[in-house]
């Protein structure tokens, strides 16, 4: 009896515990001349990066701790005060006008937004493609690895509460991601695509490249989702390939004995595991390498890859990974094994000329498109673009009907 009292104890303790750590944070306003009373915004997004603030912290990863950290201060910019909620705080509720409401997560967003007035711009923040194309794609590469290797894993990643509500209740919809993902929302009239800010480029020289050496390597650095990023693939696709697979992720036990025979016997293929970014292990083996390969089934902007970018590693990428690569980087024309294998084998044999030429230009590009600088001008631009045309709307809808001519 008295340990269930305990336990109960703890479990109250714990929720109490929640909801202190993502009640609403007040951001400080910064006082916008000719405005005597400033406008108000809230934000349900992440809380926890902003209790955890570390001066120059090169090791924290933007693409959740930075677009915390980064949101806020672009709103106080626009001349809002902002107050942060949780985004998986379902006890919060809205007390005070709001003229701006930005959210992400659908659970939550579709509370918040009925909440509001009719009159506040509310902006749903979408990290990545429409979450029906997110999971149809994801059970799409379950089947296919069924077909190929008659045994069924599951699909890794799945959105599990539908969007849909909540992207109809929106203004507008931001997203991160390229015109590929942007796509994926064809449904609703308003629809920004971002490209993702990575982090702060690299404060210390990069190691050196032996490109003659490098172009046979291929990094694959990702997060949790073997089959969703698409390691199946690149395991079958290497299989006599004249090249070599560098693996940085970890391995479910399911994905583990399924590709046992690959990931233990074949030469060329290295199981290295998780590697933090920015560690000296991390930099040692992106110079070993030319390329970093990420043939995933669906994304938003994906910082791993938009690291290795940082790390002047050549993207080889099909569309739905969300990274437009432009000419400093090669898309795969699908991701089937075929032309990856087709893709890795050409580029493998290019000169060592050709592929410094290629790395120098992914660095220009990692400085220029996907910095902290270009993500806050992009955004700020979306938010006022979608702010503008709710209020266009609004006063086009209570404008007097104009007199008709007497014919």
């Amino acid at each position: 009896m008295a340990v269930a009292g305990t336990a109960a104890l703890r479990s109250w303790w714990r929720a109490i515990r929640q909801r202190w750590q993502t009640r609403p944070l007040l951001a400080r306003h910064l006082a916008m001349p000719g405005r005597s009373q400033p406008r108000r915004a809230l934000l349900s997004y992440l809380t926890a990066p902003l209790r955890d603030v570390q001066p120059d912290d090169q090791r924290r990863p933007f693409s959740n701790a930075g677009l915390a950290l980064t949101l806020p201060r672009l709103l106080q910019h626009m001349g809002y005060v902002v107050d942060i909620v949780d985004c998986s705080d379902t006890w919060f509720k809205p007390t005070r006008h709001y003229e701006l409401f930005i959210g992400h997560g659908a659970h939550n967003f579709e509370r918040l937004a009925a909440a509001l007035p009719a009159s506040a711009t509310k902006v749903y923040f979408a990290t990545g493609s429409h979450w029906q194309f997110h999971n149809r794609s994801a059970l799409a590469r379950a089947h296919w690895l069924a077909q190929r290797r008659g045994t069924a894993l599951p699909p890794d990643r799945p959105i599990t509460v539908s969007e849909e509500r909540a992207n109809q209740l929106a203004d507008g919809i931001v997203c991160l991601g390229s015109d590929a993902v942007r796509a994926t929302y064809a449904a609703f009239a308003r629809v920004v695509a971002l490209n993702s800010a990575a982090f702060p480029a690299p404060a210390a020289a990069l190691p050196a490249r032996d490109f003659t050496q490098a172009r046979r390597h291929f990094l694959f650095f990702a997060g949790a989702g073997n089959l969703h990023k698409g390691l199946d693939l690149l395991l079958e696709a290497f299989d006599g390939a004249d090249a070599s697979l560098w693996i940085c992720q970890p391995l479910s036990p399911g994905f583990e004995r399924l590709y046992r025979h690959e990931l233990n016997a074949l030469p060329n293929v290295h199981h290295v595991g998780w590697l933090s970014h920015r560690s000296a292990q991390f930099y040692a083996l992106a110079a070993r390498c030319a390329y970093v390969i990420l043939p995933s089934c669906s994304e938003g902007s994906p910082g791993s890859v938009i690291e290795c970018l940082h790390a002047g590693l050549i993207p080889v990428l099909p569309p739905e990974a969300g990274i437009d690569v432009a000419d400093f980087g090669v898309t795969l024309p699908t991701a089937s094994i075929a032309d990856i294998r087709h893709c890795i084998n050409t580029l493998a044999a290019q000169p060592a000329g050709w592929c410094q030429q290629q790395s120098e230009r992914t660095l220009q590009a990692a400085a220029s498109l996907f910095s902290v600088e270009t993500f806050s001008r992009n955004m700020v631009d979306a938010i006022a673009r979608i702010v503008a045309d709710k209020a266009a709307a609004a006063q086009a809808a209570d404008a007097p009907p104009q007199p008709t001519e007497a014919r």
